[in-house]
């Protein structure tokens, strides 16, 4: 079997009997990605993890052969895209106030000759929020669901009134009270998809015959799915899909070559060879751990929100059984 050494640029495929001329020295850089998630920890850069929540995902990991294999795992790790609690914070804070009405303001701006000052601008974007209803993309009966997570957020840091943010069954009754001139469905992120096609596509108001989408156009009430993370494949797709009857605004889209196991770029891997060391050895392990390789839709992300982990990252962060121990709990990690 051959194995993958390293020296700064120098990459070479050798059998374990022949002569090496050069080895990187793991154990300097596992030494140095020990460090990183101290401090990533130490100062909540990482959230929604502590020490132990790390080292019992390590532990999986205590009977690799060779260090070049702990490398890879260490790698793996201390490149996840991780997004704290206070970037998710700063991320609605911007998307509500800078991103969700930057049509609203261009229009203002041109009527005005470009001569609106920031806080003219404040008071536009103000007086618009004001007039938006939140709406999780889930329900009442989930209150753990990533939509009312995101309600809560806008609500606590005082983005949103607590009037503003209201379940879907309740919609009706608070339009017609409130006189909001637009709905906004949030959601945390959408991955394949599924979830937020059925919530559009359901039959949900006016007891139960027509979709939220139907309702409002009914209303003369515009409808914007706002999710803070997506797929860039499915997004377009659902743009497409939706095209003139839901706007659908994404504050961070993750495209192709932010995925591990890219052919053609790596945002990880130090060239093709090392993706493919690192292929696999994690499909050897998630093979004999029971464990999926793919995360939903066949997706391979490393991407976590604060203490959510979506499906379509790597399922060798999020799943659980008796022989194996997840870095973050999701309600269908046990396999």
């Amino acid at each position: 079997m051959g194995r993958l050494f390293y020296l700064g640029s120098y990459v070479t495929m050798q059998s374990e009997s022949s002569q090496m001329d050069f080895q990187y020295d793991f154990g300097i850089y596992i030494n140095k990605c020990k460090q990183f998630i101290d401090i990533m920890i130490s100062t909540r850069q990482w959230s929604g993890l502590t020490k132990p929540d790390v080292f019992r995902w390590l532990s999986n990991f205590k009977n690799l052969d060779y260090e070049d294999e702990e490398y890879i795992i260490y790698k793996l790790l201390t490149n996840i895209i991780y997004f704290s609690d206070s970037d998710i914070i700063y991320l609605l804070n911007n998307g509500v106030r800078n991103f969700l009405f930057n049509d609203i303001i261009l229009k203002a701006q041109i009527a005005t000759d470009f001569e609106l000052d920031e806080k003219q601008i404040i008071n536009i974007v103000n007086n618009e929020i004001a007039k938006t209803c939140f709406v999780p993309l889930l329900d009442s009966n989930s209150p753990h669901e990533s939509g009312n997570y995101i309600i809560r957020l806008l609500v606590q840091n005082r983005i949103i009134n607590p009037e503003q943010s209201v379940f879907l069954g309740n919609i009706e009754d608070t339009i017609n009270f409130y006189d909001y001139k637009r709905i906004v469905v949030v959601d945390d992120c959408i991955g394949s998809g599924d979830q937020m096609i059925t919530f559009f596509h359901g039959k949900a108001l006016s007891n139960n015959t027509i979709s939220l989408i139907e309702w409002a156009k009914q209303k003369n009430i515009e409808v914007i799915y706002l999710v803070l993370f997506g797929y860039k494949q499915t997004i377009d797709q659902l743009k497409n899909k939706f095209l003139n009857k839901l706007k659908i605004d994404c504050l961070r889209i993750l495209d192709d070559n932010l995925r591990v196991f890219n052919d053609s770029y790596f945002y990880i891997w130090k060239d093709a060879d090392e993706k493919d060391a690192a292929f696999s050895l994690l499909s050897k392990i998630t093979k004999s751990n029971k464990i999926s390789l793919y995360g939903h839709n066949n997706l391979d992300f490393a991407f976590i929100m604060d203490k959510t982990i979506p499906d379509w990252t790597l399922p060798i962060f999020w799943q659980k059984n008796k022989n194996w121990q997840n870095l973050l709990m999701r309600k269908n990690s046990y396999v």
